[in-house]
Order: structure tokens, then C-alpha cells, then sequence
């Protein structure tokens, strides 16, 4: 609408001049500074006066009277229309009404234009290939250290005495895998990451830090480390007691900082991650109290706190670990594995407080070394 009114107001200062073109030029001809001579003598705005001073000479004399009239009047025409639509609503429906039929008539299925250029078939079926597919598969030994030194070693090895390790440090985990596999590493900040096992520093050195891998916080630390099995649930718990079943599926981070998986209160730190095997699971606190429940009490969930294994007046949960009931439940005492059978008096409910841990059991609370 503004162009509109612009426009028309130039074209009426045109009208004006058309009628004294040859005074016109003259003023332009003999003075510096014509516009305000020119607005004063044809009471020009500053607008026109503008417009008719950025015209060539020679444009000026072109200048038809016949022409400029008939612009102006579709100008009006245009702005009538305007104002009509802005101050009546069926009319702007109409308007509407008539572009999408203009648009339909320029581009429809039976115009040559808006015929549809290919054909909507079937999605076709493409096969995918595991990436690990294009990487060697090796036999490797991962290592990490109690400060958080990785490493791998070529072929599947058992611990010995010969491995180097820094001043004050020594093994935490050690796992066979191939690399092409998924290492999983899970902290006590409740989150899981991610290692390319081909990525590990190889030889008898001391490793990378674990850091340089993953964005673990200083404050946090590893808890576990095994290599990914698809299809497989584990069990993870809290040190306030808590804890779930998830799935392998559902806890591959796809970036450095990880995957959140278990949700922590302030002052809580996720303590276990072991697979789930058997229909069975026992938990025991720092109070060496032990609680021996059904595997069926706990939910599957891919992310959250979890439930309420066993309850602490006082202390925390330290370990926990599933089992068969058919063939007992078992832990590590020095080099030995003991297994208990009659542990009947340790079955319970979820969110009881347990019984004092069988004869026996390690001093550090703990079913596996």
C-alpha cells in the first residue's frame, strides 16, 4: 500500500510538471539548487520534487501525458481494491479463493506442469552390515588400573606379575575381548560409556588415562568394565539400597560424555553392575547383612532410581550379585570359590533389612574379588 501511495504521489508531480516541462528544465538548467524553486513555483512535495530531479534531461522530455494517467489510474484502481480487502472479510476470503484456483489451474494433476514426474513405489529392502565387519577381528586383553590407566594386550592373556603399572598403582580390570567389540564402562555417577577397543593403546606400557577416552568427572570412578553383549540385562544398584534391571540395548552412549542411566541422589554413588543370571539376586549391606530375593521383584526400566532392595538403619548396600537357585550362591573367599546352598534363612522380600551374612563370608563385604 505504501509503494502504491509513493508511486501515485510521484505521478501527480509528473502531471504537474508534464504541463510547464520547458520552465522546468530552464530552473534545472540556470540554478545549483533547484528543488526548493521548483517545490515553490508547481507547489511540489518533496517527494515529487525528488523523483523529478533524479530524471535525465532527456526523460524528462519523454514524458507522456497519456502514459502517466493510465499508470495512475491503475494505481488507484489497485489501492481501492486494497482498502476494500483490509476492511471486509468476505472479500478477502474471495481473494483467497481465487489465488488458490489460479495456482490450481497453473500447476493442477492435468497440467503439464503439475503432472507428478516419478512414481511412489515399494521401500525397498537394503540389507545392512555390522560396521565391526570391516575391522579385523583380534583376540586383545583390556586392562585398567585402580588410578584409571588403560591399555590392551594382544591375545587372550591371564594376570601375572609382569605387568607395568605406575608408582602406587595396580590392576582393577581385566577382560577378554576382541576388537571389534564395545567396551562398556560404567561409574558410580550412575552414567555408561562407550570405548572402541581398536582406539586402546597396545603393548606392555602403562596406558592412556581412561579420561582421554571418556568425559569422567575427577570426583567419579569406574565400577565396572566388560564388553558389550547385545541382548543381555544387568543389574545395577545405588549405595542407598536401590536398584534395577536394564537392558544392554539401552545403555550405548553415542557421544564422551555417556549415558545417564541411574539417577542418584546427593551423597549416593551407584555401587554394582553385574549381569543377570539365574532367577535370583542377593544384596548385602556394610552392616554384613544379607538379603536374598527373586529376581521377578525387580523392574526393567532404561532409565531412573529403581526400587528399594534392602533396607540400612545403619550403613549402605555394598554388593550384590545374581545366582541360580539350583546351583547356589557363591562367592569369592582368597582363590577359592564357596558356594552355599541352604540359604533359605537369607530369602525375603524386597525392602527388608536381612540377616547377618553366612559364616564365612569375606570381611570386605563383597561376593566377588
Amino acid at each position: 500500500m505504501n509503494k502504491i501511495e509513493n508511486r501515485m504521489e510521484i505521478l501527480s508531480g509528473y502531471l504537474i510538471v508534464y504541463l510547464n516541462i520547458e520552465k522546468l528544465i530552464k530552473i534545472i538548467r540556470e540554478n545549483d539548487n533547484p528543488k526548493p524553486i521548483i517545490i515553490n513555483k508547481f507547489k511540489l512535495t518533496d517527494i515529487q520534487a525528488e523523483a523529478i530531479l533524479d530524471m535525465k534531461l532527456r526523460a524528462l522530455r519523454k514524458l507522456e501525458e497519456k502514459q502517466i494517467k493510465e499508470e495512475f489510474d491503475v494505481l488507484k484502481k489497485q489501492k481501492s481494491e486494497i482498502n476494500s480487502l483490509l476492511r471486509f472479510k468476505d472479500k478477502r476470503w474471495e481473494k483467497i479463493k481465487e489465488e488458490i484456483n489460479e495456482i490450481k489451474n497453473r500447476f493442477g494433476k492435468k497440467t503439464d506442469i503439475g503432472k507428478r514426474k516419478t512414481i511412489i513405489g515399494t521401500e525397498p529392502k537394503i540389507k545392512l552390515r555390522e560396521i565391526e565387519g570391516y575391522f579385523e577381528k583380534e583376540p586383545i586383553t583390556i586392562i585398567c588400573s585402580k588410578k584409571g590407566w588403560i591399555r590392551s594386550i594382544k591375545g587372550h592373556s591371564e594376570p601375572t606379575k609382569n605387568e607395568k603399572y605406575k608408582d602406587g598403582d595396580g590392576p582393577k580390570f581385566w577382560i577378554r575381548a576382541f576388537t571389534t567389540d564395545k567396551l562398556i564402562l560404567f561409574a558410580d555417577n550412575g552414567r555408561f560409556y562407550y570405548v572402541n577397543p581398536d582406539k586402546l593403546p597396545s603393548g606392555r606400557g602403562f596406558g592412556d588415562p581412561v579420561r582421554s577416552f571418556i568425559d569422567l568427572p575427577s570426583e567419579s570412578n569406574l565400577i565396572s568394565m566388560f564388553a558389550y553383549n547385545k541382548g543381555r540385562s544387568i543389574l545395577i544398584c545405588s549405595s542407598d539400597g536401590r536398584g534395577f534391571i536394564t537392558e544392554e540395548d539401552d545403555i550405548l552412549a553415542q557421544t564422551k560424555a555417556g549415558k545417564q542411566v541411574m539417577n542418584l541422589k546427593k551423597d549416593t554413588k551407584s555401587i554394582v553392575c553385574t549381569p543377570v543370571e539365574g532367577d535370583l539376586v542377593a544384596v548385602v549391606g556394610t552392616n554384613r547383612k544379607m538379603l536374598i530375593l527373586s529376581l521377578k521383584e525387580l523392574p526393567v526400566m532404561n532409565k531412573g532410581r529403581g526400587v528399594t532392595l534392602q533396607k540400612y538403619k545403619d550403613g549402605s548396600l555394598s554388593d550384590a550379585i545374581c545366582f541360580s537357585n539350583s546351583k547356589g550362591l557363591y562367592w569369592h573367599s582368597g582363590n577359592k570359590i564357596r558356594t552355599e546352598k541352604n540359604f533359605d534363612q537369607w530369602v525375603g522380600k524386597r525392602a527388608q533389612a536381612g540377616r547377618i551374612v553366612p559364616k564365612g563370608f569375606p570381611k570386605n563385604n563383597k561376593f566377588t574379588l
